[in-house]
């Protein structure tokens, strides 16, 4: 998990890298996922797709500055920028399982 290598001190400058690209990776798969639920989907599928995509660009965004900061080599700030990953990685759950729940409830398997 990219979390698990941004934590440890012994992980390699290449480890981070790889998982930062896995992370990347399916940051974009998911982006365009979400993308096509939110021209195709039921409107109200749209709406917690577009919550959950708001919730994992958080998520997104605090990896990346933590990445960024720990390529730098900067220490000041880093728990902080921890605090805000982990915060941004609770905060995607209750819009995950709403739109699973949505979308449950638009394919009629709820």
């Amino acid at each position: 998990m990219t979390a698990d290598a941004l934590r440890s001190d012994h992980a390699a400058e290449e480890l981070r890298e790889e998982r930062y690209g896995q992370a990347h990776e399916a940051w974009t798969e998911f982006t365009a996922a979400m993308g096509a639920v939110s021209v195709a989907g039921p409107t109200v599928v749209a709406e917690e797709a577009n919550a959950l995509s708001e919730a994992v660009w958080e998520l997104d965004a605090a990896g990346t500055d933590w990445r960024d900061a720990l390529r730098a080599g900067r220490q000041r700030g880093l728990k902080k920028i921890e605090e805000r990953f982990d915060t941004a990685m609770d905060g995607i759950q209750p819009p995950r399982a709403a739109f699973r729940h949505a979308a449950r409830q638009a394919l009629g398997t709820d």
